[in-house]
C-alpha cells in the first residue's frame, strides 16, 4: 500500500494556496455575504506577524494555527476580490437608451465581424445634463462596414452614442453574451458610425503595443501573401495567432465536434511548440558568461510578446505563466514541481480575474493539463514495445487518454457532446498541426525571400488543406460524435469527484476511495434518473427569438417537431434549435408529438390552444377559435388587437421576431389600454409555455 510522505503539502504551496481562493471565488459568486472582510484580514495578518517574533518553542506549537491563518487570508482574498469584481456594474450609473455625449479610449485594435468591426473600449468622460462626469467602465464598441480610416489601439472616440446594457442569450441554450462579457468586465455597448464621431490620436503612443500590432499586421499579410485557399489562410491565422475572424461555421463546426477545436484555439500545445523551439535556438547561450540570464530573457520576451499578440487568452495565459516559472527555475537552478507550478499559474490568473474559474477554455486547460501529469505516465508504462514508430504512437494516445478523460466532465457541461473518434484524429492532427505551426514561422522568418517563403508556403497550404479534409471525412462518419448529452453543474462536479477519486484509489491503493467514489456514483445516476423521469411528463410550446423569421418548438416528453417559415437561409438556425433541444429538453424523438395537434392556424395541446396570425394571411381570423389561450402574431399582421378580440377571446398577445419593432410597439400601447397581457421576443427574448 502507497503511503504519502508526511511533508506532501510542503513543496506544494501554491496548491495549500489555491484551494481555499476557489472556495472564497465560490462564495462570492453565490453570493454569500462575509461581513468585516477587511477588518478579518487586517487583524489575521497582525497576528501572524506578532507570532512570527515569538521563541520557537512556542512558533511550533501554534505552527497549525499560523497555517489556518494563512489559509484563511487566501480564502478572504479570494472573496474580496471576485466581490470588487461584481461591484463595477454598480459603480457607474449610465443613463442607458439615450444619446450622450462620449470619450472612449479604445483598449484593442477593432476586428471584423460579420456585420463590422468590434473591439473593447473605456469610457473616459461622459456628458449628462450640462455636466461632465468621469469613468473607467469597459464597454463593446461596434463600427459599421463603412468606417474609414479604422480607428487603434489608444484613440479616443468622441460622440454621441447609447450605452445598453448587453443582453443575455434571447433563445433557450444560446450564447449569452452578457454572461460571457461580464467575465471581462464590459456590461454595456453602443455603436459607433463612420462619420459620428471624432477621432484623437494619442500623442505618446505605447511604443510597445503598436510595436505588437504591427507583428500582428505583418504575419497576416505574409501568410495571405504565401498561403492562398480561404479555408487554409483562415486555420493557419488562428493557429499562429490566434485570428479567427475568417473561420468557417463549418469547418470550426467539425474540429469541434471530432475534438480537435484546441489546435485552432491558441492553448498550451501551441506555447509548448514555441518553448521547444526557443530551446533549440537558444540552448547553446548557456555556454557564454552571462549565457542563462540571456536566454531566460529571450525566452521570456517571446513568450509573452507571443501571449499578447495572440489576444492573452485563459488557455494561454496559464501555459505563459508555467513556461516562465519553469524558465526561471533552471535559470536558478530550482527543481521544478509541475503541480506548485500549475497552481502557482491558476493563482496569479484567479486573482487578476477571478471570472476565469468560469471560462471554459480556463477549466478545460487546467483540467487537461492535471490529467496528463497525473495519469499520462502510468498510462504509457502500462504498454511496451521495441517499436520506436509503436512506442511514439501509443506516448501520444496515452497523453490524449488522459487528457480526454479528465475534460470529460467539462466537454460534457459545456458542449453537451463527446467525440468518439478522438484517438484516431488526434493521432494525426497533432504532429501534423505542429508541421504546419514550425512552417508558418519558417515564413515569416524567410519572408525577404519570397522564392524560398513561397515553396514553403505551398507545403503548409497543402498540410493544412490535408488537415482539413481528414477532419470534414472523419465528421463525416457515422457516430463521430455523441451528441444531446445533458450534464447540470452538481452532476460535472460529482463527476470530476468520482474520476479523482477513482486515480486516488487506485495510486495509494486505499478503499476508502473507492466507496467515496460509489457515493458519488449513486448522486451522478440519481440526478440523472430524477431529471430524465421529469422529462417524460413535460409539455412544452417554444417561441424563438428570430430577426425577421419565425419557430415554434413542439416539445411533449421526449419527442419534439420545430414548426418555422422553412425559408433556406435560417436552416443552420432549425439545426442548432433541433440539437439543443436534444440535451436541453431531453427531445431525441423527432416528429409530430401524438397528443398535440396541428391545423394552421391553430396548434392544441391538452385543451390548450394557441392561435397563429401570419401578415400576409388575412383570411386566417376568420379560422380563429372562439377561445384561445395564446395568440401569436406574425410577419407585421395589418390587424389590431381590437379587430383580433371580436373574432375570438384570448388575454395573453405574443409579438415575435419577424414584426417590425414600430408595429409591436403599436400592439403594446394598445394591449395596455385594453388591460391585455403581451409578450415581445425581440425585447424579453424566446418564450416557454409549459403545461
Amino acid at each position: 500500500m502507497y503511503s504519502p510522505p508526511r511533508n506532501f503539502w510542503k513543496p506544494l504551496p501554491f496548491v495549500r494556496m489555491l484551494l481555499p481562493l476557489l472556495f472564497g471565488i465560490y462564495l462570492a459568486l453565490v453570493p454569500i455575504g462575509i461581513p468585516l472582510t477587511y477588518h478579518l484580514i487586517l487583524i489575521i495578518i497582525v497576528l501572524l506577524i506578532i507570532t512570527a517574533w515569538v521563541p520557537i518553542v512556542w512558533k511550533w506549537r501554534i505552527r497549525k494555527i499560523r497555517g489556518w491563518g494563512f489559509v484563511l487570508i487566501c480564502f478572504l482574498l479570494g472573496y474580496l476580490r471576485t466581490t470588487s469584481f461584481l461591484e463595477i456594474p454598480k459603480q457607474t450609473p449610465f443613463p442607458t437608451n439615450k444619446n450622450i455625449e462620449l470619450a472612449i479610449s479604445l483598449q484593442n485594435t477593432p476586428e471584423p465581424t460579420k456585420s463590422g468591426f468590434q473591439t473593447i473600449g473605456k469610457v473616459e468622460q461622459y456628458h449628462q445634463q450640462e455636466q461632465v462626469y468621469t469613468s473607467s467602465q469597459k464597454v463593446l464598441l461596434w463600427f459599421n462596414k463603412e468606417t474609414f480610416p479604422l480607428p487603434a489601439r489608444g484613440d479616443i472616440l468622441i460622440g454621441r452614442a447609447q450605452l445598453n446594457r448587453i443582453t443575455p442569450a434571447l433563445n433557450p441554450g444560446g450564447f449569452d453574451a452578457a454572461a460571457y462579457y461580464s467575465r471581462q468586465q464590459v456590461y454595456f455597448r453602443c455603436r459607433f458610425y463612420s462619420g459620428k464621431y471624432q477621432r484623437i490620436a494619442p500623442k505618446n503612443p505605447s511604443a510597445v503595443f503598436a510595436w505588437m500590432d504591427s507583428v500582428k499586421q505583418f504575419c497576416l499579410r505574409m501568410l495571405r501573401k504565401y498561403i492562398n485557399g480561404k479555408n487554409e489562410q483562415a486555420i493557419a491565422e488562428a493557429l499562429l495567432i490566434g485570428y479567427k475572424q475568417h473561420l468557417d461555421a463549418e469547418l470550426v463546426n467539425a474540429y469541434s465536434d471530432i475534438g480537435i477545436v484546441h489546435i485552432i484555439a491558441i492553448s498550451g500545445m501551441h506555447m509548448a511548440l514555441l518553448f521547444a523551439l526557443l530551446n533549440v535556438c537558444v540552448g547553446k547561450l548557456s555556454r557564454f558568461p552571462m549565457g542563462n540570464w540571456i536566454k531566460l530573457f529571450i525566452q521570456l520576451t517571446s513568450i509573452w510578446v507571443f501571449t499578447w499578440i495572440t489576444g492573452a487568452s485563459a488557455s494561454v495565459l496559464r501555459a505563459a505563466c508555467i513556461f516562465s516559472a519553469l524558465s526561471l527555475g533552471e535559470t536558478l537552478g530550482r527543481k521544478n514541481q509541475p503541480f506548485n507550478s500549475l497552481a502557482g499559474s491558476a493563482v496569479c490568473l484567479l486573482l487578476i480575474n477571478p471570472f476565469f474559474i468560469q471560462d471554459a477554455g480556463f477549466l478545460l486547460s487546467y483540467a487537461a493539463v492535471l490529467g496528463i501529469l497525473l495519469l499520462a505516465k502510468p498510462l504509457y508504462k502500462c504498454l511496451y514495445t521495441s517499436n520506436p514508430l509503436l512506442n511514439a504512437i501509443w506516448q501520444l494516445n496515452s497523453v490524449t487518454i488522459a487528457a480526454q478523460l479528465f475534460t470529460l466532465p467539462l466537454i460534457l457541461y459545456f458542449f453537451h457532446r463527446f467525440p468518439l473518434y478522438f484517438l484516431g484524429t488526434n493521432m494525426i492532427a497533432i504532429p501534423l498541426s505542429g508541421l504546419i505551426l514550425y512552417g508558418e514561422l519558417l515564413i515569416l522568418l524567410l519572408s525577404a525571400f519570397p522564392s524560398v517563403a513561397g515553396i514553403i508556403g505551398n507545403c503548409t497550404e497543402w498540410s493544412i488543406r490535408l488537415m482539413n479534409q481528414w477532419t470534414i471525412a472523419t465528421h463525416r462518419l457515422p457516430g463521430a460524435s455523441l451528441g444531446g448529452i445533458y450534464l447540470s453543474g452538481i452532476q460535472a462536479m460529482l463527476l470530476c469527484a468520482l474520476i479523482l477519486l477513482l486515480y486516488a484509489g487506485w495510486y495509494f491503493r486505499k478503499k476508502v476511495y473507492g466507496y467515496v467514489a460509489a457515493i458519488a456514483l449513486v448522486g451522478f445516476t440519481a440526478l440523472y434518473s430524477f431529471r430524465s423521469i421529469q422529462q417524460s411528463d413535460q409539455q412544452y410550446w417554444v417561441i424563438y427569438q428570430l430577426k425577421g423569421k419565425t419557430a415554434i418548438h413542439l416539445i411533449s416528453g421526449k419527442q419534439q417537431f420545430l414548426l418555422s417559415d422553412t425559408a433556406q437561409t435560417i436552416e443552420p438556425f432549425l439545426r442548432a434549435f433541433e440539437s439543443t433541444a436534444e440535451w436541453y429538453w431531453g427531445a431525441k424523438q423527432y416528429g409530430m408529438p401524438p397528443n398535440m395537434h396541428y391545423l394552421y392556424p391553430i396548434i392544441i395541446s391538452k385543451q390548450r390552444i394557441l392561435a397563429i396570425l401570419r401578415g400576409k394571411d388575412t383570411a386566417a381570423i376568420t379560422r380563429l377559435p372562439k377561445q384561445a389561450d395564446c395568440i401569436l402574431i406574425t410577419d407585421n399582421s395589418p390587424f389590431n388587437l381590437a379587430t383580433i378580440l371580436a373574432q375570438t377571446r384570448c388575454s395573453h398577445f405574443i409579438f415575435d421576431g419577424s414584426n417590425a419593432m414600430w408595429k409591436i410597439r403599436e400592439w403594446k400601447k394598445e394591449a395596455e389600454r385594453l388591460h391585455l397581457r403581451y409578450y415581445s421576443t425581440p425585447e424579453q427574448g424566446a418564450i416557454i409555455i409549459s403545461f
